[in-house]
């Protein structure tokens, strides 16, 4: 049976996870303390009440062009070993999409942590729409300058480095988790049970920067344009996060274009009925409509491919410019 686990039925999730993870004690404790609590997490049950395979929804709030949505970021996915390949994880994941279309997200996200598992997530329309910049070989941590000071974030700047990063990334990206204050909080206890820590980079008590570090190894950096010089250097892409779009007019409605116009665009969704089919779209800045049609389309796409265009990472050929088109920047942590 699929369905949600209540709140008693999360505290038996750690069998699973662990047989799935192998994920260091303080982080698996971290994960069930703080991050469960708040999560929903959707799973396979059998006759007995044990968990054959799970999802845990976190929720994320994020910035979508100029308005803000509540989003699921998918982690944890798992199933038990001895039963891999039967179809259950297929399963689930068509349910979640639907129960999700059926709650009105307009999308979700997830971090595939090898090739094998991007390419399995695409059969259900994820696609890539981020790269990451990762270092090609261990470094020494540079310091930025004399005139700068650096020292490791305590909860009490937890409102100032929400204001810095808020700001800063809003400047560069169109679509980017909502950097709270307790966004950091949460962040600064993490990085303790992985052995690493927030830094902050100051220039006359004005924070200009900051650094998450794990292991010696910068593993996110946002810096103000001042010190722009000074960010990670000797780094190559690789694809990082996957997303997909679950209501394809919810999505339209949230992101803005300079353009004005209308397109016939085909949708292919074979999981997702409402999003399977042709639409004329008129877009002018400030306002979007979104209709099925029984004209000839102008262009078609996968749901996958207009996860890509609409959250920034692509650009197709008869299509408007979108304020998403700076860019999708989920550096995430659970």
């Amino acid at each position: 049976m699929i369905r949600y686990l209540n709140e008693f039925e999360k505290m038996n999730i750690s069998p699973l996870y662990e047989e799935t993870f192998q994920d260091d004690y303080d982080y698996c404790q971290f994960f069930y303390n703080t991050v469960i609590p708040q999560a929903d997490i959707i799973a396979d049950i059998d006759s007995l009440k044990k968990i054959q395979s799970m999802i845990t929804l976190i929720p994320k709030e994020i910035n979508v062009g100029r308005t803000r949505c509540d989003c699921y970021y998918l982690y944890g996915v798992a199933t038990e070993k001895k039963l891999r390949g039967q179809g259950k994880m297929s399963v689930l994941l068509k349910t979640l999409m639907e129960n999700l279309y059926n709650e009105e997200q307009a999308f979700t996200y997830l971090i595939p942590d090898s090739d094998l598992n991007r390419n399995y997530y695409r059969k259900f329309g994820f696609e890539t729409v981020m790269d990451k910049y990762e270092n090609k070989q261990k470094e020494k941590i540079k310091r930025p300058s004399h005139s700068f000071m650096q020292r490791k974030a305590e909860n009490s700047d937890a409102v100032r480095l929400s204001i810095f990063a808020q700001n800063s990334l809003s400047k560069k990206y169109g679509i980017f988790v909502v950097h709270s204050k307790e966004y950091f909080m949460r962040l600064i206890e993490l990085m303790k049970t992985e052995k690493g820590y927030v830094e902050i980079i100051l220039k006359d008590k004005l924070i200009l920067g900051y650094r998450v570090i794990v292991d010696g190894k910068i593993i996110e950096e946002i810096t103000d344009d001042k010190i722009k010089q000074f960010e990670m250097t000797g780094y190559k892409s690789k694809p990082y996060a996957m997303a997909r779009v679950i209501n394809a007019k919810k999505m339209i409605g949230m992101v803005n274009t300079n353009d004005a116009g209308s397109v016939v665009l085909k949708l292919n969704d074979d999981i997702i009925a409402d999003n399977n089919g042709v639409f004329i779209w008129n877009y002018k800045p400030g306002k979007m409509t979104w209709e099925k049609t029984d004209k000839d389309p102008d262009v078609e796409m996968s749901i996958g491919e207009f996860s890509q265009y609409s959250l920034g990472y692509r650009h197709f050929d008869g299509l408007p410019a979108l304020n998403t088109m700076a860019g999708f920047y989920i550096n995430d942590y659970i």
